[in-house]
């Protein structure tokens, strides 16, 4: 059993950004314009402002950061950026892109406290997470947001339900890797495909466990992860 550090910010900004964010909130995706923001080029979201204001203050609480990126979410410029970071992990996944339909938006997690400027992220982390079609069934992708003087970084996490934070994904996928080449010696690329919720906690300190699913040459290949939260604002996971 493994221990992962995060910290109890961490969790309850999650959980409050959560229940700030219940409501759905749906786009629609043409086809013409799935494959038109495909190439959506980096300058669009990168390039700062031409002026000499400074970024205001950084907000202090969770529930104000996500009151913020609420009404960031709903803007043309994000939405087309979710459209084409879902495009590209359907090509990946799929191995063409998928129209994922309507996507609904899945929650939203704060991970670093966020300063703004002209109504954009300036400084930052958070996760979201969006539900649609992908590969010939519903999927669920999530994306990281790292924003840094005004420059926007997006990573793809595990796809899936997992409540696992970024951190937490990263150090429990680095245990399941050596134990997928374990079972299957003869492949040396393992891709995650999906997680999905096995126990359910029933509050923010209680155990879980999920299932990940990965495709490891052709076939697929599952762990069971089960983690334990320590009350201190760590986690314990163990991979089987």
């Amino acid at each position: 059993m493994i221990r992962n550090a995060t910290s109890r910010f961490i969790r309850r900004a999650r959980h409050q950004a959560l229940h700030l964010l219940h409501r759905a909130i749906a786009i629609s995706i043409p086809a013409l314009l799935l494959f038109g923001i495909a190439n959506l080029p980096a300058s669009a979201w990168a390039d700062p402002p031409k002026t000499t204001t400074p970024p205001t203050k950084a907000i202090t609480t969770a529930e104000a950061q996500a009151e913020r990126l609420a009404a960031f979410l709903n803007t043309s410029l994000y939405q087309q950026l979710i459209l084409s970071q879902w495009q590209r992990q359907s090509m990946t996944l799929c191995g063409k892109p998928s129209q994922p339909g309507l996507l609904r938006h899945a929650g939203l997690s704060l991970h670093e406290e966020i300063s703004f400027r002209d109504g954009k992220p300036f400084e930052g982390v958070w996760a979201d997470r969006y539900r649609g079609q992908a590969c010939g069934r519903e999927r669920q992708f999530n994306f990281l947001f790292t924003a840094r003087q005004g420059k926007l970084v997006v990573r793809h996490m595990l796809p899936g339900r997992t409540l696992a934070p970024p951190r937490l994904q990263l150090d429990a996928m680095n245990a399941t890797l050596p134990r997928l080449m374990a079972r299957h010696p003869a492949c040396t690329s393992f891709v995650p495909l999906n997680s999905e919720l096995e126990r359910t906690p029933g509050n923010v300190d209680a155990p879980w466990s999920e299932i990940w699913t990965f495709e490891a040459c052709g076939r697929l290949a599952a762990v069971r992860m089960t983690f334990t939260p320590d009350g201190k604002g760590g986690t314990f996971f163990q991979v089987e």
